[in-house]
C-alpha cells in the first residue's frame, strides 16, 4: 500500500521529517573520515538518519560504496567475523570469481575460505575452515582497507545490531581490533555503528569507552512537533481530509515525537478517516494501535519480579530519589541495596536508561502511555 506513513522500515526523502542539522553533521562527519556510532530510544529514528544521510552522500559521491553489515543473528566469533567479511564482500565483489580473488588475497593467513557449496546454498561469499583466533579477528577488521584500496572508492560500512558484539567470548579482542584499526583509519573509509538496544549500546560507548574519543557520538535530536504537524496535515490535505494542527502536535507529544510511533497512529487515522478527523477518531486509532502493541508490553510486565515491577510504577509516578526512607517504604522496595539491584536488573531488560543525574527514564513512549494509562491506571 502506498503511503506517506510508512513505520515499518527507514525513511528517505519527502517523508524523513525534521533533523536536518543532525544529517548535515553526520555527513560533514563521514565525509571528513571521522568514524560515528548513531543510537538512542527504539524506534527514535536512527536508522533513518543514518539512510538520508547516506542517500545525500551518494548524490554528490556516486562511486561511494556502502556495505552494510547486521550483527542481529551474531552470537559467537565466528558468526560476527563471517558476518563481517561477508557483508564487505557483498559490498564490494560481484561475482565468485571476485569474491574467491578478495579472500584469497585481503584475509591471506587467515581461516577464511570462499566454500562454492556454501555460496550455493547460502549465498555466504566467505567462510571459515578453523575456530577462529586473534589472526583471524585481526584480518577481519583490517579487511576494509584492502577492498577500498582495491575499489579505489570511498567506502562506508554500516553495522546493524553492534551490541550484539557483546555475545562474543571475545569481545573485548573484537572491540580492541576494531579500535586500533579505527585509530589508524584514513579517509578510504569509515564506520557507522547502530542497535536497537540502547543500555547495551551505552555500556560499549559510555561505560567501557569503547572507541573513545576516536567515534564521535549522535544521538539524534527531538524532532519539532511543529514539523510533524506539517508533514501530517500536508498528507491528509492531498486525500481530502482535514485535521487540526494542535490535535497532531498534541499526539505527537504524547509519544514524545517517537517517529514510528507517530506514522503508525497516522495511517490508522489515514485509513479511518473520510473527511475531518476529530480528537475522536484520534481516540479510536490510538486504541487500535495499542492493541497491537499490549500482548508485547504485558509479555514485558510479567516477566518482572515483584520489586521490579514496583520500581516501575515508582517510575511511572515521577519518583527519582528511589533510595530515600518514603519511597522505599511506599513502593515496598525492602532497602537502598536492593533498590540498586532492581535498577540494574530493568536497565538490563532495556525498559529503562538512566541519565548523567541518575534520572530514570522509561525507553518506549508508548509503554510507558500503555503502564499509566491501563496497567497502572494513574
Amino acid at each position: 500500500m502506498n503511503t506517506s506513513f510508512v513505520y515499518d522500515s527507514p525513511v528517505t526523502g519527502s517523508r524523513f521529517v525534521g533533523r536536518r542539522h543532525d544529517v548535515d553533521i553526520l555527513r560533514n562527519l563521514l565525509s571528513g573520515g571521522n568514524s560515528t556510532v548513531v543510537y538512542g530510544e527504539p524506534g527514535c529514528g536512527c536508522m533513518s538518519l543514518v539512510q538520508q544521510t547516506l542517500a545525500q552522500m551518494k548524490m554528490q559521491t556516486p562511486e561511494m560504496i556502502v556495505a552494510e553489515i547486521d550483527f542481529s543473528r551474531c552470537r559467537t566469533t565466528e558468526d560476527l567475523l563471517v558476518s563481517f567479511s561477508d557483508g564487505l564482500l557483498k559490498a564490494c565483489g560481484s561475482s565468485p570469481s571476485e569474491y574467491r580473488e578478495f579472500v584469497q588475497s585481503g584475509l591471506a593467513g587467515a581461516h577464511f575460505v570462499f566454500d562454492q557449496d556454501q555460496f550455493d546454498a547460502h549465498g555466504l561469499t566467505v567462510s571459515m575452515n578453523w575456530m577462529p583466533d586473534d589472526v583471524d579477528i585481526m584480518k577481519t577488521f583490517d579487511f576494509p582497507a584492502f577492498l577500498a584500496e582495491q575499489k579505489q572508492a570511498k567506502l562506508v560500512i554500516l553495522v546493524r545490531q553492534f551490541q550484539n558484539v557483546l555475545f562474543s567470548p571475545d569481545n573485548d579482542a573484537i572491540l580492541d581490533a576494531m579500535e586500533k584499526v579505527i585509530e589508524r583509519q584514513d579517509n578510504d573509509y569509515v564506520f557507522i555503528f547502530t542497535g536497537s538496544r540502547f543500555n547495551r549500546l551505552r555500556e560499549i560507548f559510555d561505560v567501557r569507552r569503547c572507541f573513545w574519543h576516536i567515534v564521535e557520538r549522535i544521538i539524534p535530536s527531538d524532532v519539532n512537533p511543529d514539523l510533524i504537524a506539517d508533514f501530517v496535515y500536508h498528507n491528509f490535505q492531498l486525500t481530502g481530509k482535514v485535521l487540526e494542527k494542535d490535535l497532531v502536535v498534541s499526539t505527537a507529544g504524547m509519544l514524545r515525537c517517537n517517529m514510528r510511533y507517530v506514522n503508525h497512529l497516522f495511517s490508522i487515522v489515514d485509513s479511518m478517516a473520510k473527511g475531518y478527523v476529530n480528537k475522536g477518531t484520534i481516540s479510536d486509532a490510538m486504541r487500535i494501535m495499542l492493541s497491537v502493541y499490549t500482548p508485547h508490553f504485558f509479555n514485558a510486565v510479567c516477566s518482572l519480579t515483584d520489586f521490579q515491577l514496583s520500581l516501575l510504577k515508582a517510575i511511572v509516578h515521577g519518583e527519582t530519589r528511589f533510595s530515600t526512607a518514603g519511597v522505599i517504604d511506599r513502593y515496598c522496595l525492602n532497602s537502598s541495596a536492593n533498590v540498586k539491584r532492581v535498577k540494574d536488573a530493568l536497565v538490563k531488560k532495556e525498559l529503562v536508561w538512566f541519565d548523567e543525574q541518575d534520572v530514570p527514564h522509561i525507553q518506549d513512549p508508548l509503554f510507558e502511555y500503555w503502564l499509566r494509562q491501563e496497567y497502572f491506571a494513574l
